[in-house]
């Protein structure tokens, strides 16, 4: 049955006007004018770029109630895919609650890609496929590479070889200086470098590394960089130490990370000539060895040097040594009555279980799902990014030498098993589709979150429109949140939506976001969009406020500082005027500490009057204004006000939610600080999250900390695996790309206002808080802790010790909140001239329009 078409009538200005009734009350609020266009799109393939928080659920809802009320589908003609399991239930729930009361939808239920992959198996098949209890349980999947690295290495020398190579070669990433184009560039690159032999010790070069792990393949004990038992020194209180020690035969080796010099009068020649003529005064064997490219390719030619070197120091060659006759491994010697793979397995005992062999193990369960995903592609692969340095090039070859008799022996459990798992699910689903084994039966498929799709999803769905061209696309997503690509998302699916899905597609951008304001609207969109390979869009804040809504913070200063504000805001807003016995000119400044509020991004004031109660709390404060005119200046003293106008009811105000980022789990507040926290500002509802986990959250206020650069700043500074790139989307040729997207998910979680904590070094400050500050300099505020002018405001009963994070008490220390005391100085009103009330109403509304006023650092409150 062919799906129903719009006629000619039904022109887009048509259909607006006959739903508008249904687009005014399918959801809490009316849908926006280009959700309905979204809604009505009739094009074989629609992309909705829904930006953060301009209701891409709600159009999901618009799409397929107008599906069903204009007859285009039935409940069991739309299939509505998710990526995770919770927005499938979420959107399934919104779907039944929103459209049950309109329309019988039996039949209908949002569902998974895996959810659709296993039925149309079990449909195929006639029976559901058991799912391999490998398939998302790492630790079984830890357990199993551990296992089958074993029998692998105990029955296959060639795999014994290449895990050798790994730890000898791989894993310290060697590359030799003659290797780069300059010694500076070779120094550069392994300065800061941590260099580690097979047998772990730490080494000063890549070289000496090299000689370590041939000794260690040769079963020769050494010691590194021994002291000469002999009053020798190199220089001035530097003595002699030979690189290596070889204490079973008497040898020292001196090892030169440079190629032998032409020149005879090279400094490096001369401290070598310098080294040789030491040995011959003292009698001791000497071997001085050189670096060449070939060593690094193959480590049998530095042993077959060194094995030379002995034999001209008088010494049996390693092979027919009386110590090496022995079997097995004694000393913690390689035997070499079994060949090479002997000697490779020999080395390799001592790794397993270590921290070194568990960091393998963990890379090597990363990139098998993603090998086999891209071994299932048919599409040739694209060119790749330039490698820089030969030992990357190396490493590809080796982790994927390493990972293929693995995802061999993965293959071959599930078949054994009779299991599967998601991407098989997946890859044999979309076989059944293409071969025509499966039968498409909807007319519409809805897919939410499509910037998170890869190609083998992309590959089923492209299945079904080949075998049914009638079948309707309708997606929903944003680019600018594309944030998996480290799980194999293409975002080219999105930014290029015309050239992989259809010719005729339609992109409806929508442009209106209700969770944030115009300032954060602009400063994360002109942000983002210094990326040309992102779709081009511009939003616009139903909130047109654009008063600062970003805060640099320092990090040393603590999360307690910027939280004891927000909880003094919230307070703020509950009893401004909540203690009778102040004076009237602490009550002034009361009202002047709501610059604490605008800190805080709460909505501007004008919003505020419209709470209820509020018009009554500023007439009592311009009362009391009135009677700042009457206290005479000439006693020198403040006067306390025992009025009916400063007692009212504190406003009831609901708590602040408070979201706290972090690239890194390991840098967010742990549960005991968490608590803490929850005790100390009980008007907050503090929540924790890296940022990735924090795509489809919300809150009033987001702090994100370590803005810094590093490894483990934002963004990170740590060097992309090259193998996980190589089975991985391409990526755009635009620097931090992925990390930028992820800034921007991080600012668009905040409502109202947005902390970025950065170290106190300038130079350490991360390149986006720098980038945000040259290019937002009217709405990008610097934070900083300073005195309030006269009055201060200070907490009771102040504990010691300054007011960092660190201050913060345990969970038995924990007690209620101190109260307040806004004190001011007896000589404030003698020293100052009278103001008449116009001046000092004037006074009042600008300081709650806009006067910033900070509090001295040491009288911040933890």
């Amino acid at each position: 049955m062919q799906p129903l078409k719009m006629t000619t009538n039904d022109s887009p200005a048509a259909l607006l006007t006959r739903y508008a009734d249904l687009f005014d009350s399918i959801e809490s609020t009316p849908l926006t004018p280009e959700q309905r266009q979204a809604c009505i799109s009739n094009a074989p393939a629609t992309l909705v770029l829904a930006g953060a928080g301009t209701g891409k659920t709600s159009t999901l809802t618009g799409r397929a109630a107008f599906l069903m009320a204009h007859g285009l589908a039935k409940p069991g003609d739309i299939l509505c895919l998710a990526f995770a399991r919770e927005a499938a239930l979420e959107i399934d729930d919104r779907l039944q609650r929103r459209l049950a009361a309109r329309w019988p939808i039996q039949g209908f239920a949002a569902s998974t890609f895996h959810s659709l992959g296993l039925r149309i198996v079990r449909e195929v098949e006639g029976s559901a496929p058991v799912l391999t209890e490998l398939c998302g349980n790492r630790q079984k999947l830890l357990a199993f590479i551990h296992e089958q690295m074993l029998q692998l290495t105990a029955r296959s020398a060639d795999f014994a070889g290449v895990l050798f190579e790994y730890f000898a070669m791989i894993e310290p990433e060697l590359a030799l200086s003659c290797e780069f184009a300059k010694r500076s560039s070779y120094q550069a690159e392994y300065s800061a470098h941590l260099l580690q032999a097979v047998r772990g010790q730490v080494v000063r070069c890549p070289f000496d590394c090299l000689v370590a792990n041939a000794l260690c393949l040769m079963g020769i004990e050494y010691d590194y960089r021994k002291h000469y038992p002999h009053p020798v020194f190199l220089a001035r209180r530097r003595p002699y130490q030979s690189t290596f020690y070889l204490p079973d035969t008497d040898v020292y080796v001196d090892v030169f990370d440079c190629p032998r010099p032409t020149s005879a009068k090279c400094a490096t020649v001369a401290l070598a000539s310098r080294l040789a003529r030491i040995h011959r005064q003292y009698g001791t064997r000497h071997i001085i060895l050189w670096e060449a490219p070939g060593y690094v390719l193959d480590i049998w030619q530095l042993v077959k040097l060194l094995s030379r070197k002995f034999i001209e120091c008088g010494i049996p060659a390693w092979p027919d040594r009386a110590d090496a006759a022995q079997s097995g491994v004694q000393n913690n010697r390689v035997s070499h009555n079994h060949g090479r793979a002997d000697r490779y397995r020999a080395c390799l005992r001592p790794l397993v279980g270590t921290a070194r062999w568990s960091s393998l193990l963990d890379a090597l369960a990363t990139v098998l799902p993603l090998y086999l995903q891209w071994q299932a592609q048919t599409v040739t692969d694209t060119k790749r990014a330039q490698l820089k340095h030969a030992w990357e090039r190396r490493r590809i070859a080796n982790i994927t030498a390493l990972v293929q008799p693995l995802a061999q022996a993965y293959k071959a459990r599930l078949h054994t098993h009779g299991q599967i798992d998601f991407d098989d699910m997946i890859a044999r689903a979309t076989q059944y589709v293409a071969t025509g084994r499966f039968v498409v039966p909807w007319r519409d498929i809805l897919i939410d979150e499509f910037q998170d799709i890869s190609l083998p999803r992309f590959a089923l769905i492209a299945a079904m429109l080949r075998q049914r061209p009638g079948l309707r696309l309708f997606c929903v997503g944003d680019d600018w949140q594309a944030i998996y690509r480290f799980a194999g998302s293409e975002i080219r699916y999105s930014t290029q939506f015309s050239d992989y899905v259809h010719p005729q597609a339609r992109i409806v951008p929508l442009s209106c976001t209700f969770r944030f304001n115009q300032a954060l609207c602009d400063i994360s969109s002109q942000f983002l969009m210094k990326n040309p390979f992102q779709n081009r869009k511009q939003l616009f804040a139903a909130c047109n406020d654009m008063r600062p809504v970003v805060t640099v913070a320092r990090q040393e200063d603590g999360l307690a500082v910027i939280l004891s504000m927000l909880q003094h805001a919230v307070q703020q807003l509950a009893d401004a005027d909540h203690d009778s016995g102040h004076t009237a000119k602490a009550l002034v400044q009361r009202v002047c500490a709501a610059s604490v509020l605008l800190a805080a991004g709460v909505k501007r004031t004008t919003r505020i009057a419209a709470r209820a109660g509020f018009a009554a709390v500023l007439t009592r404060l311009l009362s009391a204004a009135v009677a700042i005119d009457s206290v005479d200046p000439s006693t020198g003293s403040t006067t306390t006000m025992e009025t009916d106008a400063c007692r009212r009811e504190p406003l009831s105000v609901p708590k602040a939610s408070v979201l706290i980022l972090a690239r890194f789990a390991h840098l967010l507040p742990d549960g005991d600080r968490l608590y803490a926290y929850a005790v100390r500002y009980p008007d907050l509802q503090i929540s924790v999250s890296t940022v990735h986990a924090s795509k489809g959250l919300e809150a009033d206020y987001v702090l994100i900390l370590n803005m810094e650069k590093g490894d483990y700043g934002f963004p990170s500074g740590r060097r992309s695996d090259l193998v996980i790139e190589r089975f991985l989307p391409q990526p755009e040729g635009f620097e931090h790309a992925d990390e930028r997207r992820l800034f921007y998910v991080a600012l668009t979680r905040a409502r109202k206002h947005v902390w970025l904590l950065v170290p106190q070094d300038k130079k350490n400050i991360s390149v986006f808080v720098t980038e945000l500050l040259q290019d937002n300099k009217a709405v990008v505020r610097r934070f900083g802790l300073r005195r309030a002018g006269r009055g201060t405001c200070r907490r009771a009963n102040r504990p010691s010790g300054g007011a960092s994070a660190s201050n913060i008490p345990d969970k038995t220390a924990c007690g209620p909140r101190p109260g307040w005391r806004l004190h001011t100085r007896g000589s404030a009103l003698a020293d100052r001239q009278k103001r008449p009330i116009a001046g000092v109403v004037d006074k009042i509304k600008r300081c709650i329009i806009g006067i910033d006023v900070g509090t001295e650092k040491k009288n911040r409150i933890i």
